[in-house]
C-alpha cells in the first residue's frame, strides 16, 4: 500500500459523499479546510503492515509510538482519514476497517464525529493530537488492537479505540463502543507537558462509553485533569489507569472483572465517587513510587506527592481487596459499601491523615 488517494487543502465548506477508497497508504488527507464534511464514505482496506509478533511471543518492533506529530510523523502509519488544521469538521457514517488507523486529527478543533464504524484496525480507531473542543459520539470503535495472543501475552502495543494526545482539551467522548482494543481510551498529556510540567490534555469528558475487554487498560489518563462518568469497563487488566492525574472525577462507572479497578500513582485532588466495582481482584489502588525518573521535567517542575482523595459512595462487591493505599496523604473514605471481601484496606506503607467512615 502506497500513495495518497485524495488530497483536499485550503478551502471551506467542502462536502464529500459516497466515496470509496482502497489500497493506499492514506485514503484521504485534508489540510486547512474549514467546515469539511465527509459523509457515507468507505476508506477500508488501506495500509496495514504485517505484524511480526507470533502466537507464542510478541515482537517488540510491533510497538507503536504516537508521541510526536508536530511534523506529521503519524503519516508513517497511514490512515483512512488524516485531517490537519481542519476546524468545524463533520465526519458521519463513515466506515474504516482492515487498516492500521481509522481517523487521525491533528490541530483540529470544534469538530463533530458521530455514527462512524472504525473497527478491526491494527492501530487506532480515532486519534487526536493538539485537537480540542471536538465531539466524538456514538461511534463503533471495537477491535482496534494488536499485541494480544490469548494465553501467551496481552500487551496492546499502544493500539487503542480512541487516543488523545498532546494538549487536546475540552473534548466530549460519549456513547462510543471501544471494546477489545489495546486500550479502550488512551490519553497522555504530551511531551511538552512532560518537559515543562505545564498544560496537559485537560477538561475532557468521557461519558457513557463501553471500554471493556482491553488487554491492558480500559481507560488510561495520565498527567492531566478530566472527568470519567458513567462508563462500562469489564474484563481489562486495569479498569482505569490514572497515573499523575489531578483534579479528576471518576464517577458512576461500572468496573467489573478487572485485575485492578482504579489505579493511580502520584494522583492529587481526585474524586472517586459512586462507582460499582464488581469481581475485581483489587478495587482502588493509590500509591507513590520511591523516587521520580531523573529525565522527567514534569516531576522536577511540580510537586507530585500522592494526596487529597475523596473516595465516597462506591459499591465494592466480590472484590477481594477493595482498597490498597500506600504513601498517600489526606484521604476521605466515606459511605462506601463492601460485600464479599478478604480485607477492606491494605497499607503496604503508612498513609497520613486518612479519614475512614
Amino acid at each position: 500500500f502506497s500513495g495518497l488517494a485524495i488530497r483536499v487543502e485550503n478551502g471551506s465548506r467542502i462536502t464529500i459523499k459516497n466515496l470509496t477508497v482502497k489500497g493506499y497508504k492514506v485514503a484521504l488527507l485534508a489540510e486547512g479546510v474549514d467546515s469539511l464534511q465527509l459523509i457515507d464514505c468507505d476508506f477500508s482496506y488501506n495500509y496495514r503492515p504485517r505484524l511480526k509478533s507470533i502466537r507464542e511471543r510478541e515482537d517488540l518492533s510491533d510497538w507503536l509510538s504516537y508521541h510526536q506529530n508536530d511534523e506529521d510523523e503519524w503519516l508513517r502509519y497511514g490512515a483512512g482519514i488524516y485531517l490537519k488544521q481542519c476546524d468545524f469538521a463533520l465526519v458521519r457514517n463513515v466506515r474504516i476497517t482492515g487498516n492500521q488507523n481509522g481517523l487521525l486529527l491533528s490541530g483540529c478543533n470544534d469538530g463533530l464525529f458521530y455514527n462512524n464504524r472504525f473497527h478491526f484496525n491494527s492501530g487506532l480507531g480515532i486519534g487526536l493530537y493538539r485537537s480540542s473542543r471536538n465531539r466524538v459520539l456514538h461511534n463503533q470503535l471495537d477491535w482496534n488492537v494488536r499485541g494480544y495472543s490469548h494465553g501467551f501475552y496481552e500487551r496492546g502495543q499502544d493500539s487503542a479505540g480512541i487516543l488523545c494526545y498532546e494538549q487536546s482539551n475540552d473534548n466530549v467522548f460519549a456513547y462510543n463502543s471501544a471494546t477489545h482494543s489495546g486500550d479502550g481510551f488512551f490519553l497522555w498529556a504530551g511531551q511538552s507537558t512532560m518537559n515543562t510540567g505545564e498544560g496537559g490534555c485537560n477538561g475532557n469528558l468521557l461519558f457513557g462509553n463501553d471500554f471493556s475487554c482491553a488487554p491492558t487498560n480500559g481507560i488510561e489518563v495520565t498527567f492531566s485533569s478530566n472527568a470519567l462518568v458513567g462508563n462500562r469497563i469489564e474484563e481489562c487488566k486495569y479498569g482505569v489507569w490514572g497515573g499523575y492525574s489531578w483534579k479528576s472525577l471518576i464517577q458512576a462507572n461500572l468496573i467489573a472483572a478487572c485485575r485492578y479497578g482504579i489505579a493511580i500513582e502520584h494522583g492529587q485532588d481526585n474524586a472517586l465517587l459512586d462507582n460499582l466495582l464488581l469481581d475485581d481482584s483489587i478495587g482502588i489502588r493509590l500509591w507513590e513510587r520511591d523516587r521520580q525518573p531523573a529525565d522527567w521535567g514534569y516531576a522536577q517542575q511540580r510537586e507530585v506527592a500522592s494526596r487529597a482523595y475523596r473516595i465516597e459512595g462506591n459499591d465494592f462487591s466480590k472484590v477481594a481487596f477493595p482498597l490498597e493505599i500506600s504513601r498517600t496523604t489526606d484521604l476521605q473514605i466515606k459511605g462506601n459499601q463492601f460485600a464479599s471481601f478478604r480485607r477492606i484496606l491494605t497499607e503496604t506503607h503508612p498513609n497520613e491523615r486518612l479519614s475512614y467512615v
